[in-house]
C-alpha cells in the first residue's frame, strides 16, 4: 500500500504543476491592442487623463475574457477566469454586464444567427460572471495583503489566466503616510515585483491602470535604474481624450513599436477606428 500509495501521490503532484502552470490562453484577446495576441506573464500598462476611458477599456477586456469561447456554436469570447482587484471603485457591473450583452449580439450577428432569447442570454451572461473574481480594497493593508496571497486564490482557480487591477496607484498617498516610498515611479515598480512574485510561477498576465499624471517629476537617486520601461512592461497603452473632439487618441507602444489609433467612447465601450500609424521604435521607451 506505502509503495502504490506513494506513487499515486507523485503523479497527482505532477498533475496539479502541469495543470497549474498551463493556463488558459489570451489569443485573441482586443486585436487592435494585441495583434500578436497578449501572452502569459506579459504585463500591460494603460494610462490616460481624466474621462479618457481607462476604467472603461478595462471593463471592455474583462467582458471579452470571461464570455465563453462559443454558444450554439458561434465564438464570443475567450471562456478565462480573471482575478480584478478593484482599488479605485470606479468600476460597475452593470456596464460590464451591458458590454457583455453587446458581444453576444454582435457575434451573433457576424455570423447570420438567430439572437439568444432573454432567457439565453440571463444564463449565458450569469455563467460568464462566474468567471470573475471581483477583490474590492479599500485600504492600503488590504491591497499589500491581496497581492501578497494571490497565490492561494490561483492555486484554487486553474482557470484563472489574468490579474488585473484598477488603479495600481490608489493607495500610493496613504502608503506614503505610512512610511513607504515617495517616487512614483519606484512606487509602482515595487509593487509589479510584489505581484510577479505571486502570479509569474502560474504563467498569469497582468494588466492595470494608473493616470497620466501619476509619474515621478523628478529622478529620485533611489528610483536609479528603477524607471517603468518596457523590460518589465510589455505594452505600456496610454488613452488620452481631446476635450475639442469626439475623435480620441490611442498610442500603444512595445519594445519595437509605436502605434498611434483614435477611438471613440460609446455605449459599446472604445470604438476603434480603422486608420493608424505604426512607427518602429530602436530605442527603448
Amino acid at each position: 500500500m506505502s509503495m502504490q500509495s506513494s506513487t499515486r501521490q507523485i503523479e497527482s503532484g505532477l498533475q496539479l504543476l502541469t495543470r497549474l502552470s498551463n493556463r488558459p490562453s489570451l489569443k485573441g484577446l482586443c486585436n487592435v491592442l494585441f495583434p500578436d495576441g497578449l501572452l502569459s506573464k506579459e504585463t500591460v500598462e494603460i494610462t490616460g487623463n481624466v474621462s479618457s476611458g481607462k476604467t472603461f477599456l478595462m471593463t471592455q477586456l474583462l467582458a471579452q475574457c470571461i464570455l465563453p469561447l462559443e454558444y450554439s456554436k458561434v465564438n464570443i469570447g475567450l471562456g478565462i477566469g480573471v482575478i480584478f482587484i478593484n482599488t479605485d471603485h470606479h468600476f460597475m457591473v452593470t456596464k460590464l454586464v451591458d458590454l457583455m450583452c453587446n458581444y453576444i449580439k454582435s457575434a451573433f450577428q457576424s455570423n447570420n444567427q438567430k439572437l439568444p432569447s432573454n432567457e439565453e442570454m440571463d444564463v449565458i451572461i450569469n455563467s460568464s460572471l462566474k468567471c470573475l473574481n471581483i477583490i474590492n480594497c479599500y485600504n492600503n493593508s488590504q491591497f499589500l495583503l491581496t497581492l501578497k496571497t494571490l497565490e492561494t486564490t490561483l492555486l484554487e482557480n486553474y482557470n484563472i489566466a489574468l490579474v488585473a487591477i484598477d488603479s495600481i496607484s490608489a493607495f500610493y498617498w496613504e502608503n506614503r503616510d505610512e512610511g513607504g516610498v515617495w517616487a512614483m515611479d519606484l512606487y509602482i515598480t515595487n509593487l509589479l515585483e510584489l505581484l510577479h512574485k505571486s502570479v509569474t510561477q502560474f504563467n498569469i498576465a497582468v494588466i492595470y491602470t494608473r493616470p497620466s499624471n501619476f509619474v515621478s517629476k523628478v529622478q529620485d537617486p533611489s528610483e536609479k535604474g528603477l524607471k517603468l520601461t518596457m523590460k518589465n512592461i510589455n505594452y505600456k497603452i496610454n488613452v488620452h481624450r481631446d476635450e475639442k473632439s469626439e475623435n480620441h487618441l490611442c498610442t500603444i507602444r512595445t519594445a519595437t513599436n509605436k502605434t498611434d489609433i483614435n477611438y471613440l467612447i460609446t455605449e459599446c465601450g472604445l470604438t476603434w477606428l480603422k486608420e493608424s500609424k505604426v512607427i518602429n521604435e530602436d530605442k527603448e521607451n
